[in-house]
């Protein structure tokens, strides 16, 4: 999907740098004000930059959900070292408990980041008109 899409936006991107001189051969030949082409000209930029920065956005969601996965595996080998150490009476309590919440903190994260992902896949999906 990242490449298609990745193409996607160099083909418009491309698209729109190589026909401005069509486009104004075309506003001449039918005698349109310039002021018309220039609302659409713009519209097409900003459509271009509103597909890269969502596509941008998706990346970087992607990005968390990656830091998080390795977040929560970091956290349940300390859990389970605490445990250990617990049993063994060499931590208190209270050290467990902590442990206990970074990992449920960190599967917590997980979670949003994953429906952070979501959003923006949709958000991106829309911009590019699927």
């Amino acid at each position: 999907m990242s490449v298609v899409s990745k193409a996607l936006i160099d083909v418009l991107f491309f698209s729109f740098t190589h026909t401005e001189r069509k486009i104004e051969q075309f506003r001449r030949y039918f005698s349109v004000p310039k002021f018309f082409f220039s609302l659409f000209l713009c519209g097409r930029k900003r459509k271009v930059i509103n597909i890269k920065n969502k596509w941008n956005a998706l990346n970087e969601a992607y990005k968390q959900i990656e830091i998080s996965q390795n977040s929560i595996g970091q956290s349940k080998e300390n859990l389970r070292l605490h445990t250990d150490y617990y049993n063994a009476g060499t931590c208190t309590m209270s050290d467990l408990l902590e442990a206990q919440t970074m990992f449920q903190q960190s599967k917590d994260r997980f979670v949003e980041n994953v429906t952070q992902y979501e959003i923006r896949k949709t958000e991106y999906l829309q911009s590019i008109g699927r």
